[in-house]
Formats: structure tokens, sequence, C-alpha cells
């Protein structure tokens, strides 16, 4: 994150739930809260993610199989802006075009 005017505020959480094909699959939140005031003017921090369920595993399978994966990513963003709380919803999807073959053999030159 990039504070180039000084203002003061805190992210005091990002969570993150990636769908795939309609199943949750993973689950992240930022590893520590990110404040920013007029003495610091960037940041660098990151998700964890963690896996949920062997179910969206499956999906993602059979994804492969169909040669696309389909993701959403849902959220609300919690932040503090000059004291004040405030939040925010987010989500977006897209699709990825896979390509079985090329993994397989990327896997096979890497051991």
């Amino acid at each position: 994150m990039f504070n180039p005017y000084g203002l003061d505020y805190e992210l005091m959480a990002f969570p993150a739930r990636i769908f795939l094909d309609d199943a949750l699959a993973v689950q992240g939140e930022l590893d520590a809260p990110v404040v920013m005031n007029d003495h610091r003017d960037s940041h660098q921090d990151s998700i964890t993610f963690s896996i949920d369920n062997n179910a969206a595993l499956i999906n993602w399978g059979s994804s492969l199989l169909s040669k696309e994966l389909i993701y959403e990513v849902k959220g609300t963003i919690h932040y503090r802006v000059f004291g004040v709380q405030l939040q925010y919803d987010y989500q977006f999807s897209d699709k990825l075009n896979l390509d079985l073959g090329a993994l397989l053999r990327g896997l096979l030159r890497s051991q």
C-alpha cells in the first residue's frame, strides 16, 4: 500500500473468501492491520489463505478436466479513515482457461 499524501488511515481487516465453481475453497485474512499516517508512506504485508474443504478440491479437479476454472472472490474490507470506522463489501469473479498438458509438463520439468 502507498500513502503519498500522508493520510491517517488503518486497514483493520481484509477477509477474502474464494469460491471455485460455487463451492467455498479458500479463506484468507490480512496477517496484521496496516496503519498509515503522515510518517509512513508505504507498507507491505500479506494475506494468509487456508483451504477449507475437500469438496472444493474435487471441483478444482473437475475444472482441470473441463479446462476452465470459474472463481469468485468475496469479502468485506474494514478500515478506519480519520477516526471513522468504515466497511466496504467487494466481490469479483472470472474464469481461467486451464491446460492440463502444460501443467503436467511443468510439474515433470521441475522434478
